[in-house]
């Protein structure tokens, strides 16, 4: 048997091993593209104002994002299950954002199963009046990143959640922004960013609430633990690596 007639069945059987998640931790809360276009509410397990809708990506490529369009102050939320972080441990937010040059959209945790209002948030992500990115500090919002405003750009973002100290940290990434080329952590002055408002019990709502512009979101992932991996990159399965090795090893033999 020559090492062609072994390789090219593997080679085949290979290209149907699909790619695995860069970090099996992180666990997906949404990322959208299996959902009808149009009205996010009620769709797999989504609470949400006629604001907020699915779209198509709109910087391309053929997927599907959520969409905020002012037309109210509105909110939509959605229960993460066994993805929350507990009282007293850490835990990660991962999620995708584009905001627009007018938008005043907000996201992050909530500790109530169907908050209502601002005050329901304990961790709280903001984008409003310029600044890219902000965090709710307890009663008032720091300035997170002091760059200007780069509207309709795509960001990775990264919320380590300790829900012992009810203090977060923040991380961005941008492949279409030359200062966040690689993930960089954005701080309030004093280094601490205190949740808005103590929490007691587990973060086990994902929770959006804005009120002006438009900002797109996408790929919504929970991690135990800080973790600071990218879930949306795919790395090839470990059969994968097994067949390159395999193959390796033959064109030796056979050289």
């Amino acid at each position: 048997m020559t090492t062609n007639s072994i390789l090219k069945p593997l080679l085949f059987g290979a290209l149907l091993v699909p790619f695995t998640s860069a970090n099996a931790a992180f666990n997906l809360i949404e990322a959208f593209d299996g959902l009808t276009p149009g009205a996010l509410d009620t769709q797999n397990g989504w609470t949400s104002g006629a604001e907020y809708t699915v779209v198509a990506d709109p910087s391309g490529g053929g997927g599907q994002v959520l969409q905020y369009t002012a037309g109210a102050q509105s909110g939509a939320f959605k229960p993460v299950g066994a993805s929350a972080i507990p009282d007293g441990a850490t835990g990660t937010l991962f999620a995708r954002f584009r905001f627009e040059t007018t938008a005043n959209a907000n996201f992050g945790f909530a500790e109530s199963a169907a908050p209502s209002a601002y005050g329901d948030f304990r961790v709280q992500i903001n984008r409003q009046n310029g600044t890219p990115i902000k965090g709710r500090d307890g009663g008032g919002f720091q300035d997170l990143s002091p760059l200007a405003d780069n509207a309709g750009t795509w960001y990775n973002l990264w919320v380590v959640a300790d829900n012992g100290t009810d203090t977060s940290r923040v991380f961005i990434q941008s492949d279409d922004d030359a200062a966040f080329a690689t993930q960089t952590e954005v701080a309030p002055p004093d280094g601490t960013l205190n949740f808005r408002v103590p929490a007691d019990g587990p973060l086990g709502t994902l929770y959006l609430r804005s009120q002006e512009g438009t900002a797109y979101f996408d790929d919504f992932y929970v991690s135990a633990g800080s973790d600071l991996s990218n879930p949306t990159i795919p790395e090839p399965s470990a059969a994968l690596f097994s067949l390159l090795g395999a193959s390796f090893l033959l064109r030796r033999r056979r050289g």
